[in-house]
């Protein structure tokens, strides 16, 4: 009985120090993610990672908008520019955003932008100058009016979707590259720390290459990909200690 008992002491130790390590690389990793998060303090920080890619599919209308209209079109486009952008940044609904980017490109289209648009896009020049012409009148429709209108709004949302999708992608990629690095150097830092001011303190070249010094680099080279489930995990853990324990009463 003592030997069972001393077992599942034993047991129930070992599963209490993984999950307190599990919750130590679970708050190290999302202390990496606060500290990416606080940048955006800096004029966007963090959230302007990703934004190239939609400035780029933008820049031929923002482009056309100014060869058509001049100075009132270079006011535009800064105004376009910047309400697509601090709708990035504050993280609006990706679908809102694409709708607005698209809402704003087709308040521009009218007889002056409507052959530059379809230059950029390969549309028919006279058949969407037509419609954007008769858009401008409010006057009806015709068939092939309305097919070059509708090809043209086709076009302007893939071309935003692929925009937004590779910015995204390239905003989640960065954000966790940046947070790995953060939560390395955070590791080794708080490894150098208690490895030089422990009960025996070492000196600070005696860490780098020991096995405290790996260690830390381990857990913060893997504490950003597991935070997001280390929190779970160490929930779990903790719930079967308590099992075992009450088991054995």
């Amino acid at each position: 009985m003592d030997g069972d008992v001393t077992a599942a002491g034993l047991l129930s130790g070992d599963l209490g120090n993984i999950g307190n390590i599990l919750a130590a690389i679970s708050a190290l990793g999302l202390a990496a993610f606060g500290l990416v998060d606080a940048t955006k303090v800096f004029g966007g920080g963090a959230s302007r990672m990703g934004f190239g890619f939609i400035e780029g599919a933008l820049a031929p209308f923002l482009d056309a908008i100014v060869a058509a209209n001049g100075a009132a079109g270079a006011t535009a486009r800064v105004l376009i520019r910047e309400t697509v952008l601090a709708n990035w940044l504050n993280g609006v609904a990706k679908a809102e955003q694409k709708a607005a980017a698209k809402a704003l490109i087709n308040l521009h289209l009218n007889g002056q932008t409507a052959p530059i648009f379809a230059r950029h896009t390969g549309l028919d020049e006279p058949a969407l100058k037509s419609a954007a012409e008769a858009l401008a009148k409010g006057t009806d429709l015709n068939e092939a009016q309305l097919g070059a209108l509708g090809r043209f709004n086709t076009i302007v949302s893939a071309t935003l979707d692929m925009a937004y999708e590779r910015a995204d992608q390239a905003y989640r990629n960065a954000s966790k590259l940046t947070a790995g690095v953060i939560a390395v150097v955070l590791s080794c830092a708080a490894g150098a720390i208690i490895f030089t001011s422990g009960e025996k303190p070492q000196p600070i070249g005696a860490y780098l290459g020991s096995s405290d010094f790996y260690l830390a680099l381990l857990i913060g080279v893997i504490s950003t990909p597991i935070a997001p489930i280390a929190k779970d995990i160490s929930t779990s853990l903790s719930g079967a200690v308590g099992a075992l324990a009450r088991i054995k009463r």
